[in-house]
């Protein structure tokens, strides 16, 4: 009865914190982007080729088919951004959107009231935050580049929220009740790797909290010989995962207890402000 209370208390704060009173809604948003395949269909109509500059307004879908992305931004300087194989749409007078397949990556400025992420599995709620989610066939992945991100699963009976902070990640199959332990990745390396990070499209991102979780990550494993990220040492990308049945999750190793060498620092992405992102003055 004890633990019920505990998880309502707790639940009640999570949804306090993440959507505070006088959020605006998410309204319009403009392509800013387009790579091949893209398409965009008002509700109860047929899709059309989605063209540059092009209008979204709520309830429209908008997918992008294979080898292609596209990007997003909304009134409020809310940046999306879709991979491969992806379908997105958002819904009037809230801001909640709904991501039924492929990945996203999602910027939400801060002090706006952040945002919601309906999937088949879980939902996502985000203040001022960076994330990468993916929605594959058997699993729900998400990385927080910066900010922190509130998982709740849709199956189970308690449904309790589990919160990922800055350079973790969570991967869960699609049938989850419960969300696991997130782990480290290598957000540094991410970051300067990922395509939905990098390259060229038509907005650029926030950088400076970007910037910031880096750099606290990199003081917090600096002089560490084994970082506690993937089992493989490597980061885990969105997409690198193998769709099969039998989802193999990432675990942690084992902390060495005594270090054989102290690594570099990762140098940061490049960028355009000076000294932090380009590695130098």
């Amino acid at each position: 009865m004890k633990r019920h209370i505990l998880s309502s208390i707790l639940a009640a704060f999570f949804a306090a914190a993440i959507a505070p009173a006088g959020a605006a809604p998410l309204k319009d948003a403009k392509i800013t982007r387009i790579v091949n395949d893209v398409k965009a269909a008002e509700e109860g109509k047929a899709p059309h080729r989605a063209s540059l500059n092009e209008t979204v307004r709520p309830g429209y879908a908008v997918g992008t088919g294979i080898d292609s992305r596209t990007e997003l931004l909304f009134s409020d300087q809310t940046i999306t951004r879709l991979g491969a194989n992806s379908n997105f749409s958002f819904t009037e007078g809230t801001r909640d959107m709904t991501l039924s397949k492929g990945v996203i990556m999602l910027q939400v400025p801060k002090g706006l009231g952040g945002a919601k992420i309906e999937t088949a599995a879980v939902t996502a709620a985000i203040t001022g935050t960076t994330i990468l989610l993916e929605v594959g066939p058997k699993f729900i992945k998400l990385i927080v580049i910066e900010g922190s991100c509130s998982l709740k699963p849709k199956l189970g009976k308690w449904k309790r929220r589990k919160l990922v902070t800055a350079g973790q990640e969570v991967i869960l199959a699609i049938d989850a009740t419960e969300i696991p332990q997130p782990f480290f990745i290598n957000l540094n390396l991410l970051v300067r790797t990922s395509p939905l990070l990098t390259g060229k499209w038509g907005v650029k991102l926030d950088e400076r909290q970007i910037v910031a979780a880096i750099l606290t990550q990199i003081r917090q494993f600096f002089g560490q010989s084994n970082i506690p990220f993937t089992s493989t040492g490597k980061p885990s990308f969105i997409s690198d995962i193998p769709r099969t049945d039998n989802l193999q999750i990432p675990t942690q190793p084992t902390q060495p207890t005594t270090p054989t060498t102290t690594p570099k620092a990762p140098t940061p992405f490049r960028g355009t402000t000076p000294g932090v992102l380009n590695g130098g003055p």
